[in-house]
């Protein structure tokens, strides 16, 4: 964890006083490279747009690495990654109303999802003030026909990671950043999915 971000954590300390997984900041660099490696195959015209997309992808990584390594997700790179998804779909030429009512629907589901599980389950959230504003962001920037299929394969993404390592507390975030990703830059793909299976259970 950088300084700074501790800081966002720990404003009146600052530093927690124990030493963070080393390893954090070299995960992010690799999830940078996949990223960027899924962007250039997804054959983007290069434009401002793209360019929107390719610092998106250092913040998500970012994200995503620290959900790994302290099961924390940083206000200070979900709310740029909220402005740059606007940002983004006004450069795209989209109308306005997909990323606003994306972004509602996020943060409404998420939110109504967890005081759910909180009824049901007192004394554990299921999902945190983090994973609500992620979802917020990932509505933003997939729009709100393509939010439920974000959630559906990041909480499939997440199960398969759990089941490699059963005995771990693994977080959310990085099964539904990773589904974020590769629906903003393959909006298309559930309905290819769809009608892939479709004909092979047709014959």
């Amino acid at each position: 964890m950088w300084p700074f971000e501790a800081r966002c954590l720990y404003p009146s300390t600052g530093w927690p006083g124990k030493i963070p997984p080393g390893w954090v900041t070299p995960v992010m660099g690799v999830v940078v490279v996949i990223f960027w490696g899924l962007l250039y195959l997804a054959a983007l015209p290069i434009d401002m747009a793209w360019v929107v997309l390719a610092l998106a992808a250092m913040l998500w990584a970012r994200q995503m690495a620290l959900d790994l390594g302290h099961q924390v997700l940083l206000n200070v790179y979900t709310y740029p990654l909220l402005l740059l998804a606007f940002l983004y779909h006004g450069l795209s030429g989209t109308a306005w109303a997909i990323p606003v009512t994306g972004a509602v629907l996020g943060w409404g589901g998420a939110t109504a999802l967890a005081w759910g599980i909180a009824r049901l389950r007192p004394g554990h959230s299921g999902l945190g003030g983090g994973d609500v504003k992620l979802l917020a962001a990932l509505g933003a920037w997939v729009g709100p026909g393509l939010l439920l299929s974000v959630i559906g394969l990041g909480c499939l993404l997440s199960l398969l990671l759990s089941l490699r390592q059963p005995k771990a507390d693994l977080p959310l975030g990085p099964g539904l950043i990773v589904a974020g990703w590769v629906l903003t830059l393959w909006p298309q793909a559930p309905q290819a999915l769809f009608l892939f299976v479709q004909a092979a259970i047709s014959g």
